[in-house]
């Protein structure tokens, strides 16, 4: 008789175990899926610099999201970046990267992107396959909610070649619908339609499979803004995206207005998206007192202030005028 009740003790001990290890599982597992609702008519807010792979060697870039872009400075944001390579082998996002969604996930109205490639990535886009990297991508999008982006700078036909390639193979899995935000996905070009051709030729025929393209920045110190340049796009207003260099507008309203009263063709455009706010943590590691904390590159910002207290008051003030933001 007591070894059955000890029995029954413990199965009954192994059943309650089991099913707390399953709600630990599951509440981690859900940590990382964003409970974002619907696709936004209007986006705001920055790419979040935040993984550069075998390029990151000292260790500088950090994961994390501001708490002044969370805290009313977007609506959404852009991870960066996913390396091509990487990518390609295995559908399990960088730590770095999961830790950020964490920090947003239980926020219905805000919105997070993974952007794969960027500047020191862009030639390794061609020496994997698209379809690949099109299944491992979709396969992050419906796993964490999250939107996708293409950032190739590699201006070359075969670029052009697998951007059309992923895009075909990314829509076969994942077909653009306006209700769930998984299935976003977009692509940047260059500031100018010259400056990436090719790129620029691959949006134009990819648009009915694009929710939109955003025409990246210029040179921050030679042009911080980009508006000679965004007329001479063929991409229509609702599909259209502009960004500025976050660096110059941190704590510079005045910079910003023209941006936020940009119109194409005499319409309202989709939105506006700054390179690149770095992470609290990232801009604490960096020097004390270091201003717009430039620990990776010279046109990104974690914000101004000090170790802890870092904010873009500028741009978190504007994102409510926009009206992305409550």
């Amino acid at each position: 008789m007591k070894g059955t009740k000890f029995f029954l003790s413990l199965t009954l001990l192994l059943a309650v175990s089991l099913v707390a290890f399953n709600g630990y599982l599951m509440y981690k597992q859900s940590k990382y899926v964003m409970s974002s609702s619907g696709i936004p008519s209007k986006v705001f807010g920055p790419y979040v610099f935040i993984y550069d792979g075998v390029f990151d060697e000292r260790n500088q870039l950090k994961g994390g999201i501001p708490q002044w872009v969370i805290n009313g400075g977007s609506n959404i944001a852009i991870l960066s970046f996913l390396d091509p390579v990487e990518l390609e082998k295995s559908n399990v996002p960088p730590q770095q990267f999961l830790d950020s969604i964490a920090q947003v996930s239980s926020n219905a109205n805000y919105y997070v992107m993974f952007s794969v490639g960027g500047w020191d990535f862009q030639n390794r886009f061609t020496q994997t396959n698209p379809q690949t990297v099109a299944q491992n991508a979709a396969y992050m999008a419906k796993k964490y909610n999250i939107g996708f982006e293409i950032d190739c700078e590699a201006d070359s036909g075969a670029a052009k070649e697998w951007i059309s390639s992923f895009i075909k193979a990314y829509r076969q899995i994942i077909p653009k619908d306006d209700v769930n935000f998984y299935s976003v996905l977009t692509m940047d070009t260059g500031a100018s339609p010259g400056a990436f051709f090719n790129v620029e030729a691959a949006a134009l025929e990819n648009l009915d499979s694009l929710n939109w393209v955003n025409a990246m920045v210029y040179d921050p110190e030679l042009s911080p803004d980009n508006r000679q340049f965004w007329d001479y796009h063929k991409i229509p207003p609702n599909q259209f995206t502009v960004a500025r260099n976050l660096v110059n507008t941190c704590d510079d309203l005045q910079n910003l207005l023209p941006t936020l009263s940009y119109q194409k063709d005499g319409q309202p455009i989709r939105g506006i998206l700054f390179w690149a706010a770095l992470s609290g943590a990232t801009c604490d590691s960096a020097q004390e007192g270091a201003h717009n904390c430039g620990t990776s590159c010279v046109d990104c910002t974690g914000g101004v202030g000090t170790k802890g207290n870092w904010s873009c008051p500028a741009v978190a003030s504007a994102c409510k005028t926009y009206g992305a933001c409550n």
